[in-house]
């Protein structure tokens, strides 16, 4: 192995064994089902919900995430991608489940379901290694999504440096490390949206055609992973005009090439629908909300409120908003799309009052996670040696990671996050000067540290191995850095 392709791994490594070490598990009622569904898919080789479980009758409330399908049974209307790529992560866990007896978790699991208690529900069921196993996954895609966004960041500055400390900014100190450590959708479609745009960025310096493949089946990936991410497609569909255009390149053949995969999910999409619900358009979720009230208060409020704003929860965005003007002047297709995207992803999620709500069980602006790593890319050319711009990189870093920590320690403290807000009166009563890194950082200081590797003393031993091959894959890094300066030529 190259000495490159050494630093690459070291911080991969990195990151992925300080994802697993801080993993809180599954966290909320989705986060079940889509648990649920893969053990489905695992045990039975179906894609419906576990037979018997899940009844309409006795539990309307159940409408609102599933559906009955034409063949009796029952479906879970959130995508299917996450539960497809869990499937060998929670197979690994299964696995482990056999050489142990874990009954007594499950015993009690399906008691509490019963009982109508989801806390302690939730609580056991991150006992056994499928559920573990299965958050891993999320745990291996955010730290595959540093690394192609320190490779992206070396391609724009040739800095080592600079990339690795950007790479940082976004892997330590922004919210795709709480994400990584549960079973949200956020965390795949971030990774296969931003490795959508690499891969045409790739394409558009060197004309491989493998890049344009991939590039379409990531962005394929991302829409059953979450649907809103089909309204980036026309960003990368301009991409490659605007690109082919100033090359020269044949326009026809790279949309022909990148639509391949891409039309190949969504059909395979369209047969899963009509299969389950007799439509192929029919994918079960009901009508949304639709209010142009919602614009304004939510998008004031996911942008500038303690409550849910990105920069809060991501303080290292701040600094990227300083390289915006270098990037469009050295990089202006790709500047359409990190603001394009997210400017069209802000104003959905604002137009559907989505993720603004404290009473519920999500970190910060979750639904946002998958603009993160687009508006943080700037950031790679503001990094610079000015006393100023190291004092902001640095105190951003310091910041982030601060507001990470509190919530990677412990699970996420709703009761006390609850009584901190008070009796709140719908969504557009969201206070906008409280936020919840208050009181979830005073019960990080009262003891609430918790870690699973805490739990017996073989996951100690495990936790701490994790932890030293964590702290190597960063000190190598560090090291190299120093050994060769800045500048150094790596292969990409």
């Amino acid at each position: 192995m190259n000495q490159a392709n050494k630093f690459r791994l070291s911080l991969f490594v990195y990151f992925l064994t300080l994802y697993i070490i801080t993993i809180q598990g599954i966290q909320s009622g989705d986060n079940v089902f889509h648990y649920d569904r893969t053990q489905n898919i695992l045990k039975n080789h179906s894609f419906s919900m576990p037979e018997g479980k899940y009844d309409f009758n006795k539990q309307p409330w159940l409408r609102s995430w599933m559906k009955e399908g034409k063949d009796g049974r029952v479906y879970l209307i959130l995508p299917d991608g996450l539960s497809i790529a869990s499937v060998p992560f929670a197979f690994l866990g299964n696995l482990l489940e056999k050489t142990d007896n874990y009954a007594m978790y499950k015993d009690k699991m399906n008691e509490a379901w019963k009982r109508k208690q989801s806390e302690k529900m939730i609580y056991y069921l991150n006992l056994l290694p499928s559920a573990f196993f299965s958050v891993v996954m999320n745990s291996f895609l955010m730290a595959l999504t540093v690394l192609i966004f320190f490779n992206f960041c070396y391609f724009l500055t040739n800095s080592l440096k600079k990339s690795f400390i950007s790479s940082i900014l976004l892997g330590n100190a922004t919210i795709l490390w709480v994400y990584s450590s549960s079973f949200w959708t956020q965390p795949i479609a971030t990774f296969c949206l931003f490795t959508a745009f690499y891969c045409l960025f790739r394409f558009n310096k060197e004309e491989n055609i493998r890049y344009l493949l991939l590039a379409g089946f990531f962005a394929g990936y991302s829409y059953i992973s979450r649907y809103a991410s089909l309204l980036s497609l026309p960003f990368f569909v301009f991409y490659l005009i605007g690109s082919g255009w100033k090359e020269k390149k044949s326009i026809v053949k790279s949309l022909t090439v990148f639509s391949i995969p891409l039309f190949m999910i969504l059909f395979i999409q369209m047969y899963w629908n009509f299969y389950r619900f007799g439509s192929s358009f029919d994918l079960g979720v009901y009508t949304l909300p639709f209010s142009r009230k919602f614009l304004i208060p939510f998008s004031t409020c996911f942008l500038f409120s303690l409550s849910r704003s990105i920069f809060v929860f991501s303080p290292p965005l701040l600094a990227g908003i300083l390289g915006l003007r270098k990037f469009l002047n050295e990089h202006k297709l790709e500047f359409l799309i990190i603001t394009g995207i997210p400017l069209v992803f802000l104003i959905f999620y604002s137009l559907f009052g989505f993720g603004i709500s404290i009473t519920g069980t999500a970190w910060g602006p979750r639904y946002l996670i998958t603009i993160t790593p687009f508006l943080l890319l700037p950031l790679c050319l503001f990094i610079d040696e000015v006393k100023w711009k190291k004092i902001l990189t640095f105190s951003a870093l310091a910041i982030g990671f601060f507001i990470q920590l509190i919530m990677v320690l412990q699970p996420l403290q709703g009761e006390e996050i609850n009584k901190y807000y008070g009796d709140l009166k719908g969504v557009i009563g969201t206070p906008f000067f409280k936020t919840e890194i208050i009181p979830q950082a005073k019960m990080l200081f009262k003891g609430g540290f918790r870690l699973w590797m805490f739990d017996s003393t073989p996951k100690l031993i495990m936790g701490l191995i994790l932890l030293g091959i964590s702290l190597y894959g960063l000190w190598y890094c560090i090291s190299e850095i120093r050994k060769f300066g800045e500048e150094q030529t790596i292969s990409t």
